[in-house]
């Protein structure tokens, strides 16, 4: 926790001539208290955050993957079912990037979650009482498309709270997020099988997001100013090659992760002679996924200061690739599990990466758009189609040419992203990539000679990861001869290995 966080002190947290003890013995008991826990390596202002998402994943554990399920209790048909379950992605996919537009726009990204929260798990409850189909979608329609930003909501003002400082410690934020809805998927489920109540999904997943309610409102975050240029900075993304490319990945891991959600634990099923054998298989899949992702969340920081984003997210569809390449030569159900435990990279690695990245490209002001969009392109759109063509293309060839198909995309799209990162790099005159830890600046590109930063990136109009030049004070760079053929060429420059900072990620 930085010093302006810090628990104002006796002489500060009062007004001149203030007599109030209980303030100053608050302030004393704040300041006490932020002490032990940083003696034991636990910062204060991230206990909520930490709890948040513990709560408000963990209550999505408790019903989402239930739906179904109690869709078939009331007697919906399962061809109903699945237009009903298209509805999530397609509502993330348009409310994630405009919520959290709205949120950049007015600086508003709590007071929009709290709503959300609110709203949605109101209208969630309200589905104990609906018996047809075309309730139903009704209500869906508007409850997802109220309640699927929160995560992305979330994600910004947990952001906010990190500050640009500490946010490489975001996986070890998010990975609450997986104890939580492992933990209520497999207690919850396990309740209703017991007492053969489908109803109980409800009520249990509005409790837990009462205590998610709770540590979102103490959370302590700065309200964001309104963002100034909006549409500018709106116009600048859509046209940035980077960005474009980013959310074609983006997209590309929410095909796989819709067609892996879907089909792997029907076609591991299939490789059972008895079918119903599978129940136990496909319950230690999900731990052993769960178990690698809470440890790679735990441990992203350290990668990311390792290598990078990008360099996470290309090997992450490259491990995805691999993954479901696997699940194409598989025989054996049992050895399924070794594979499960990739999911923390193709997931969580991911994930943390991503949000880093997104935020390295993302214009001033418009940090929280990029996260929206993020979980609309993974969760919305990617996850949605990986669901509607998967089931096309399992019907009618297989499992495993499905399995081979989405392999070879993600390949694809891996070597897209990181050739064509290294072409803009190339052209843009970088040397270390959007989304590089702050020991090196993330953002530098040479100066033309004979112009200075500032006003080289005043006269570009350009802005966030093509904008924004910096010095370095932070490392060492050294000039190499420029050609004299070519007086406006932009010098080439190296890092001084002897530097005590990282070296950049090419």
């Amino acid at each position: 926790m930085s010093v302006s966080d810090s628990p104002p002190t006796e002489k500060e947290g009062l007004p001149e001539g203030s007599t109030q003890p209980s303030c100053v013995a608050r302030s004393k008991t704040l300041s006490t208290i932020d002490t032990k826990l940083k003696s034991w390596g636990i910062e204060y202002d991230l206990l909520l955050p930490k709890a948040a998402y513990l709560t408000m994943v963990g209550s999505y554990g408790a019903v989402i993957p239930f739906v179904p399920v109690f869709l078939k209790h009331v007697g919906i048909p399962v061809e109903q079912i699945g237009l009903l379950q298209t509805i999530r992605p397609a509502a993330s996919f348009i409310a994630s990037p405009l919520w959290a537009a709205v949120g950049d726009r007015f600086g508003v990204y709590k007071a929009l979650l709290i709503f959300a929260l609110v709203v949605s798990t109101i209208m969630r409850l309200s589905m104990m009482w609906l018996t047809s189909f075309w309730a139903f979608a009704c209500l869906m329609i508007v409850m997802e498309f109220i309640g699927t930003p929160t995560g992305s909501l979330l994600d910004a003002t947990v952001m906010k709270i990190l500050g640009e400082d500490r946010r490489r410690h975001y996986g070890k934020q998010r990975l609450w997020g997986a104890v939580g809805f492992g933990l209520s998927a497999f207690l919850v489920g396990t309740l209703v099988s017991r007492l053969h109540n489908p109803y109980l999904y409800f009520p249990i997943h509005a409790a837990v997001m009462l205590c998610s309610l709770f540590a979102v409102i103490g959370m302590n975050v700065a309200a964001p100013k309104a963002s100034s240029g909006f549409w500018s900075n709106v116009k600048h993304v859509a046209s940035s090659p980077r960005v474009s490319i980013f959310f074609i990945t983006v997209f590309s891991m929410g095909l796989g992760g819709g067609i892996l959600g879907s089909y792997v634990s029907l076609h591991v099923q299939s490789l059972f002679e008895v079918p119903t054998e599978a129940t136990t298989l496909v319950g230690l899949m999900q731990f052993v996924a769960c178990s690698s992702e809470v440890v790679f969340f735990a441990s992203s920081t350290i990668v990311l200061e390792k290598l990078g984003p990008r360099m996470m997210i290309s090997i992450a569809a490259f491990c995805f690739a691999l993954r479901f390449a696997y699940y194409a030569l598989l025989q054996s159900p049992w050895l399924v599990l070794p594979v499960e435990m990739l999911h923390g990279i193709t997931w969580a690695t991911f994930w943390a990466a991503s949000q880093q990245y997104a935020l390295s490209v993302a214009p001033p002001g418009m940090e929280g758009t990029l996260q929206g969009l993020l979980a609309g392109f993974y969760g919305g759109l990617g996850s949605g189609m990986g669901n509607f063509i998967g089931g096309f293309i399992n019907k009618s060839l297989g499992a495993p040419v499905l399995f081979w198909m989405i392999a070879g995309w993600l390949v694809f799209a891996g070597l897209i992203f990181v050739l064509t990162n290294l072409y803009l790099d190339r052209r843009e005159g970088m040397i270390v990539p959007p989304g590089t830890p702050k020991s090196v600046s993330p953002n530098y590109r040479p100066a033309k000679p004979g112009h200075h930063h500032d006003d080289d990136d005043h006269h570009s109009g350009l802005h966030g990861d093509e904008a924004e030049l910096h010095t370095l004070d932070e490392i060492t760079i050294t000039p190499l001869e420029t050609p004299s053929d070519s007086p406006n060429r932009s010098p080439i420059v190296q890092v001084d290995n002897n530097s005590n900072h990282d070296s950049p990620i090419l």
